[in-house]
């Protein structure tokens, strides 16, 4: 895939996600890892695997919401469509099944504290 074809898979896959709580028109920004009222252990595996990405070259967003739907992704790869939930509950990790949905397991007993707090 060249260049140009990349940027439009890109588009494409962008414009199926806005921002929660605003219109179909306002979207997500991209390479930008936004965080909303989850664990520290949940935001600090969003932002690990987005500077993956970024690391890859690959273009992300994050809490975006797909069109037409109340569901929420934690963050989506532009450059290839794959969707990535984080978890710590194993029980809502498996609302996901069947969905072609990358979840990630996210083990609150490991990992840093956030500064100046416990994470829990």
């Amino acid at each position: 895939m060249n260049k140009r074809e990349l940027q439009i898979q890109r588009m494409q896959i962008h414009r199926q996600y806005h921002r929660p709580g605003s219109n179909e028109h306002t979207k997500c920004v991209i390479n930008h890892v936004a965080m909303r009222p989850n664990s520290w252990e949940h935001e600090q595996a969003k932002a690990l695997k987005a500077w993956e990405l970024m690391k890859e070259g690959k273009q992300f967003i994050t809490e975006a919401k797909e069109i037409g739907s109340n569901t929420v992704r934690d963050l989506v790869c532009l450059d290839d469509g794959e969707i990535y939930e984080f978890e710590t509950d194993p029980k809502r990790a498996a609302r996901f099944k069947g969905q072609g949905v990358n979840v990630i397991m996210i083990d609150r007993n490991r990992g840093s504290a956030p500064p100046g707090g416990s994470g829990k």
